[in-house]
């Protein structure tokens, strides 16, 4: 929540973030326990269908894995998202999860690759971080460093989503004021 404020250059009210955290973990729970519903009604019956394809030899069974994978991703992005609208619009759950997927679903190439280009720098300066061994005094910068790039990253992602959802609220304006003015 303090990220997102500091992000979003709005007054940091450290009273009022330290009142709202029960529901600000509330609903963060909750958007958790909604992905975690997804993924088991998900996974059982595809889990099953892979199984059988197991059984009737490994290419299959490997084919079946890499489509399981594609239902996930398929599901699953529209979702990363789901979360930002409870701590940047303080959003209930399921008015969170509805905007995060449609802001993903409407800015798709330019999620995609924020998405992307976010994974390649945590994962990349991860490595780099991991470098000094776990006993060696830089072990510590290592881990700063990491923390730091995390919280630029989380950073970023909120002014991408409110920037995104900025650019939707301004077209889908610009469209209904088109639309009115053809029909008059």
């Amino acid at each position: 929540s303090l990220v997102s404020d500091a992000a979003l250059d709005r007054e940091i009210r450290l009273s009022e973030t330290i009142r709202e955290i029960p529901f600000l973990c509330l609903r963060s729970l909750l958007v958790t326990l909604t992905w975690l519903f997804i993924l088991i009604v998900v996974s059982i019956p595809v889990m099953c269908v892979s199984s059988i394809a197991l059984l009737m030899g490994p290419a299959l069974g490997q084919v079946a894995l890499l489509v399981f994978i594609g239902i996930l991703v398929w599901i699953f992005f529209p979702l990363i998202f789901s979360s930002h609208g409870i701590f940047v619009n303080r959003q209930n759950v399921w008015l969170s999860i509805r905007e995060g997927a449609r802001l993903t679903n409407l800015t798709l190439p330019t999620t995609g690759s924020f998405i992307l280009l976010a994974v390649l720098i945590s994962q990349g300066l991860k490595i780099v971080w991991s470098i000094p061994p776990e006993d060696s005094p830089l072990a510590i910068i290592g881990v700063l460093g990491h923390a730091f790039v995390a919280t630029g990253l989380l950073c970023a992602s909120f002014i991408y989503y409110q920037q995104a959802k900025s650019w939707i609220d301004q077209v889908l304006s610009d469209k209904r004021l088109n639309n009115n003015h053809i029909s008059e």
